[in-house]
C-alpha cells in the first residue's frame, strides 16, 4: 500500500468543549450561535485553503510518476481571541455543574475582561435535537439572557436600604 501526504483540516467544533455557550456551534459549516455565529464570516476567512491536483487513470487510481501540484491560498490567520481563561472557565463549569439552571461569570474588576462564563444547563453540539426539545432550555445562554429589571433592581434597592440603616426585620410586600 502506498502512502500519500495529507493536509490538516481544522475543525471548529470540538467534543467536550469548554465554554460551549460562548463559542456556540455550527450547522453545515455555518456558525449558528455564540462567537461562531457572531464572527462566522471572519472565521471562515481565517482558514487557509490548499488544492492538490494529480493525474488518475480510468479507474480513478492515482498515476504514480506524473507528479502532483499543490497550491496554497495564503497562510492561516489567528481567528478570534477571547479573554476567557481555560482554567477559570473549567472552574466555572465545575462549580456551576451542580445547579439545575443558572450562570457563573468571572470578570476582571480592573479591565472588565470576562475570564470565565458558564451557563446551565449546558448542551453538547452532538445532541442538539435533544437540547431543542429540553424543557430546561439548555441552548439559552443565561449569562447574557435578559431578565426583568424589576427582579434584579429589588436587590439594588434592598442593599441601598441596608446601607441607610433600615432594620433587618423590616418587611415590604412587592
Amino acid at each position: 500500500m502506498r502512502r500519500y501526504n495529507g493536509f490538516e483540516v481544522p475543525v471548529r467544533n470540538r467534543e467536550n468543549q469548554l465554554a460551549q455557550h460562548v463559542i456556540g456551534y455550527l450547522s453545515d459549516g455555518e456558525g449558528v450561535s455564540g462567537i461562531e455565529a457572531a464572527y462566522n464570516d471572519y472565521l471562515r476567512s481565517c482558514v487557509s485553503e490548499n488544492t492538490v491536483t494529480y493525474s488518475v487513470d480510468g479507474r480513478g487510481s492515482v498515476m504514480d510518476g506524473l507528479g502532483r501540484d499543490i497550491s496554497e491560498n495564503g497562510p492561516m490567520t489567528e481567528g478570534v481571541v477571547l479573554t476567557i481563561d481555560k482554567y477559570i472557565q473549567a472552574i466555572c463549569e465545575l462549580a456551576g455543574g451542580r445547579m439545575k439552571k443558572g450562570a457563573v461569570v468571572v470578570m476582571d474588576i480592573y479591565s472588565g475582561e470576562i475570564l470565565g462564563m458558564a451557563s446551565f444547563p449546558t448542551y453538547s453540539a452532538d445532541t442538539l435535537a435533544e437540547a431543542v426539545n429540553d424543557k430546561d432550555s439548555p441552548l439559552i445562554n443565561r449569562c447574557l439572557y435578559s431578565y426583568n429589571v424589576g427582579s434584579i433592581f429589588k436587590l439594588v434597592t434592598s442593599l441601598a436600604a441596608f446601607e441607610q440603616g433600615i432594620e433587618e426585620s423590616f418587611s415590604y410586600n412587592c
